[in-house]
């Protein structure tokens, strides 16, 4: 196509036009996508089913198996900064409400756990990072 003799203001419409096209088909690939997965999903359940196993055990034969119940709060618990007591480090915060051995070290120190401001300027100061 030629378009030396079309105005600027005509290609911008039409490139326009062009997106909005592009927008609609992408959603209309993700929805034929949608449907064939959710498709697909219902016949293998069907085959399931019917084959008399159930799901975990065809996953394990296939070489997919669960992550155990460790293994998640091993991997959660590695996304969050480990604090430990420098003094005993068998003492170890994570996140979340601040353990009786934590709460006792910071009143000894003078500071009230039920301050922000404290807690912060406690872990910062006094509690290390685990190695």
């Amino acid at each position: 196509m030629d378009y030396s003799t079309i105005e600027p203001d005509e290609l911008k419409a039409q490139l326009q036009r062009l997106d909005a096209h592009r927008a609609e088909l992408e959603d209309a690939i993700k929805q034929k996508k949608a449907a064939g997965l959710s498709d697909a999903a219902q016949q293998v359940a069907m085959q399931v089913q019917e084959s008399g196993y159930t799901l975990d055990e065809i996953m394990s034969e296939l070489g997919y198996t669960k992550p155990s119940a460790k293994a998640k709060r091993t991997r959660k618990q590695a996304e969050y900064t480990q604090l430990v007591n420098p003094e005993n480090e068998t003492q170890v915060y994570t996140r979340g409400p601040f353990p009786g051995w934590l709460k006792a070290k910071m009143v000894e120190n003078g500071l009230d756990p039920k301050n922000k401001e404290h807690r912060q300027s406690f872990k910062a100061d006094f509690l290390k990072v685990a190695a």
